[in-house]
């Protein structure tokens, strides 16, 4: 697929074909997993007997709404790599200009969807593990970026605290078993705290670009978050929510919102302008 650039110039939609490359794998791998039986040591919310309330069915799907809901974030994907290559041709946001970022960030969002279905469709420990990472993945991206749009930092530094930060987190869940959400919740934290840092003008708390984005979107994401949370928390076994039999669970209504956040915070990056700088 193909879009017309501001020089007209035939260039290719690079976020649209790194999802559609991460959904593709994900896919490929959810089914050669389901047909060899879903191998691997179970999960521990096995053993605590609330596996995020759906009762676990016999089959090559454990939990059909909870992994088929993911699908959200596959949709929420493909908008904001299709939306990024068209908004290209039209803007030279900061944003956009280098396509490293939109691409990461919605192939981010892509594996969200893709680590939680490999997690809810097995409900093995290794699937947990690809959903710990999947979440480290998307609230890293928004971390970092921050501080790359705010502090200059180059691609090289993005990827190398990026990478890192992964790494050391998923180390102790992939080495010691239930671990990640407090590292998860940590990372959240200092990217709402990076976000207080956004508007600010260049040269207070060591900022060198005062960087301006249209923060309705954002509230607007992390309102549709907070929906989310409250649906999540009485969506545990015995939960007012919590229903095993259902065919429709406050877990999957989680998934969708949460994709919905992500997918708003799309324009939100996108709106960014670099207002003013500090002489270095």
């Amino acid at each position: 697929m193909y879009v017309l650039s501001p020089q007209n110039e035939i260039q290719p939609m690079t976020e649209l074909r790194t999802v559609a490359l991460v959904l593709g794998v994900g896919a490929g791998a959810c089914i050669a997993l389901a047909v060899a039986g879903w191998p691997g040591a179970p999960n521990h919310c096995l053993l605590q007997g609330d596996c995020y309330c759906e009762a676990p069915r016999l089959g090559l799907i454990a939990q059909p709404a909870n992994t088929f809901s993911l699908l959200g974030f596959a949709v929420a994907a493909l908008w904001v790599g299709w939306r990024s290559g068209r908004d290209r041709s039209n803007t030279a946001a900061p944003y956009l200009r280098d396509r490293f970022y939109p691409g990461l960030y919605a192939a981010a969002v892509a594996f969200m969807g893709v680590g939680a279905a490999l997690f809810h469709a097995s409900l093995t420990d290794w699937g947990g593990a690809l959903d710990i990472l999947s979440m480290l993945g998307q609230v890293c991206f928004l971390l970092y970026y921050n501080l790359r749009s705010l502090y200059g930092w180059s691609r090289s530094q993005f990827l190398t605290a990026y990478s890192v930060t992964i790494a050391v987190l998923i180390a102790p869940r992939l080495l010691f078993g239930p671990a990640g959400v407090p590292f998860f919740v940590l990372l959240l934290i200092a990217w709402l705290a990076s976000e207080t840092l956004i508007g600010r003008p260049a040269g207070r708390f060591g900022i060198r670009q005062q960087v301006v984005r249209q923060r309705e979107f954002l509230w607007a994401s992390l309102a549709t978050n907070l929906v989310a949370l409250a649906i999540w928390s009485g969506s545990h076994l015995g939960g007012p929510l919590c229903d095993p039999g259902s065919p429709i669970q406050g877990h999957a209504v989680w998934h969708v919102l949460n994709a919905v956040a992500a997918a708003l915070l799309y324009p939100y990056l996108r709106s960014e302008r670099i207002v003013s700088q500090r002489a270095c």
